[in-house]
């Protein structure tokens, strides 16, 4: 069997550049040469990294890096994003705690109107935004109805404000 020591640490170490990361195995195009090589995935990774790496899937990954892809979210949503908007999200729970603290170190403004709510993820800053689209949308108009076409959830308007006409009053779209 020929030796590809050489050619293996050489596209480890351009992946790594690349990915700016330790490479998963499946991102690996020779893996399966350093596996036989080296016995297994994590065994190559020492080598190449000329120590012991005790890594678990979700180190492979930097906290600032994932600050950074949920800021990239956050600018895309333009309101703070909720666990299922982010495929890393348990990673990013293990890392900071929980997933409000999360937002809070990528210095993501969330504010919640019920902190003893911690299932919920609904902000103030998702739903200022969100109404402003709808109002935008239907020429400042604003019912259960059209609410409800646009997937806005009537539940939260009423756990929020109370009521219709307490949602209208605060976003000032009531007669004059």
């Amino acid at each position: 069997m020929e030796d590809h020591s050489k050619e293996l640490s050489q596209a480890y170490q351009k992946l790594k550049r690349e990915k700016k990361r330790i490479p998963y195995a499946s991102e690996f195009p020779s893996r399966y040469w350093a596996i036989s090589k080296y016995g297994s995935w994590n065994a190559f990774v020492n080598h190449e990294e000329h120590e012991q790496v005790n890594r678990h899937q979700n180190n492979y990954i930097t906290k600032e890096q994932l600050i950074w892809e949920i800021r990239q979210i956050n600018a895309k949503l333009h309101y703070p994003p909720h666990p299922k908007n982010y495929n890393r999200t348990v990673t990013a729970i293990n890392r900071f705690g929980s997933w409000r603290k999360f937002l809070a170190a990528a210095g993501i403004q969330a504010t919640y109107p019920f902190q003893e709510r911690s299932n919920s993820f609904v902000t103030l800053e998702e739903i200022d935004y969100r109404i402003k689209e709808i109002t935008a949308k239907h020429d400042g108009k604003l019912t259960d109805h059209i609410l409800r076409e646009e997937g806005f959830p009537i539940a939260t308007v009423y756990d929020y404000f109370g009521s219709m006409k307490a949602l209208k009053k605060h976003y000032h779209l009531t007669k004059q």
